[in-house]
């Protein structure tokens, strides 16, 4: 999720990286931007708008014999608080990653919550690698032309860890190389 949750890349950045007495790093993701909640405020009120419109069909089905029907008002009930407690978990979600000496954790939590936790041991303190990653390229790069350069598809690029065990393991992505350049030099000195 690199590419909606960004991680910091500089040192100076303190409310986002912090280093404690025994020598760990610790990123912490930077929020959505505020134009991004002015979307949920506008989900959350057509959500609820909808669950006006629909209470009182949903009460008389519920009032049914049929049990299909009350099924579905019960799916309802639960359906709408679901969706608006998703999309909250959106803006609430945080990525962290530790990093002392040649082990990584990458925990992301959602409300505060840790949900899941990743602990990996580096084959080194610095074995740390970007790759570049590109599905498919589109008609506009495969012609060349200049006329639709801003058109081509330029993939994204990869942070991986490098096991122990030889294995590559994801830790973030960003669309330009320079900032998890920044994040791997980051990385790597702690």
């Amino acid at each position: 999720m690199g590419l909606l949750y960004l991680l910091p890349s500089k040192i100076n950045e303190s409310s986002h990286i912090t280093v404690n007495a025994e020598n760990t790093l610790k990123l912490k993701t930077y929020g959505l931007p505020w134009i991004f909640w002015g979307y949920l405020i506008a989900s959350l009120s057509i959500i609820f708008f909808l669950s006006l419109a629909v209470w009182a069909p949903v009460l008389k089905l519920l009032k049914s014999e049929e049990l299909i029907d009350q099924i579905l008002a019960y799916v309802m009930f639960c359906f709408i608080p679901l969706l608006s407690l998703s999309l909250c978990g959106f803006f609430f979600t945080d990525k962290i990653i530790e990093k002392k000496g040649a082990q990584l954790t990458v925990i992301w939590k959602i409300f505060f919550l840790p949900i899941f936790i990743k602990k990996i041991e580096l084959k080194n303190p610095i074995s740390l690698e970007i790759d570049h990653f590109l599905d498919s390229p589109n008609m506009a790069r495969r012609n060349g032309s200049s006329t639709s350069k801003a058109f081509q598809n330029k993939g994204y690029f990869e942070l991986f860890a490098l096991t122990s065990d030889n294995q590559k393991i994801l830790i973030d992505r960003h669309s330009l190389k320079v900032e998890l350049e920044k994040i791997q030099n980051l990385l790597k000195s702690y």
